[in-house]
């Protein structure tokens, strides 16, 4: 008989633990989630960085997606400016080109945009202000170009959060294709 009751007592221990050992897991994993959540709230909180700007946003931004762990990486120094643009901009005549321009998360500027052909100087198109972690897709162009390919170049304007001055620019060549 006390063998018998040996037996249920393990069995019952038994029981016990085999649901001890996938709670204290998934306890685990909440934790770890929210404490991850928690750290990249606090950067992409743009880490307390006000920008107090009412006029001037492009109103075609919205949110740039950079993956989840882009929160964790560092914030770029004073001198240096990152972008993001499509190096091979295709559209139809008159349509909407995909410019995929953006202003990461990392920068500490706003960011403004222009695209020149490198022939004639022409203006293809001019942004607005872009905070950080912004982007447009995609726009109509200023100026309406016939089927082809054209070399041009993008301008990106680093612009001082508070003061809205103008501190510097980086250029980057472009190929603009219009179908036919």
């Amino acid at each position: 008989m006390s063998l018998r009751v040996a037996q249920r007592q393990n069995a019952r221990r038994a029981r016990k633990t085999e649901h001890t050992v996938p709670l204290i897991l998934f306890l685990l994993v909440l934790t770890t989630c929210g404490a991850l959540l928690w750290a990249a709230s606090t950067r992409l909180g743009l880490c307390g960085r006000e920008f107090s700007v009412a006029e001037g946003l492009d109103s075609r931004a919205e949110s740039l997606y950079e993956g989840f762990f882009a929160a964790f990486g560092r914030e770029n120094d004073r001198d240096r400016l990152s972008y993001r643009i499509n190096r091979r901009i295709e559209l139809e005549p008159g349509g909407p080109a995909a410019l995929c321009l953006g202003n990461p998360l990392r920068n500490s500027f706003l960011l403004r945009a222009e695209i020149r052909l490198d022939e004639s100087g022409t203006v293809l198109f001019s942004s607005g202000l872009l905070l950080p972690g912004r982007q447009i897709r995609s726009a109509v162009l200023d100026t309406t170009l016939e089927a082809g390919e054209y070399a041009a170049t993008a301008r990106f304007y680093a612009i001082d959060p508070v003061s809205l001055a103008e501190l510097g620019w980086v250029s980057e060549p472009l190929t603009v294709t219009v179908l036919s």
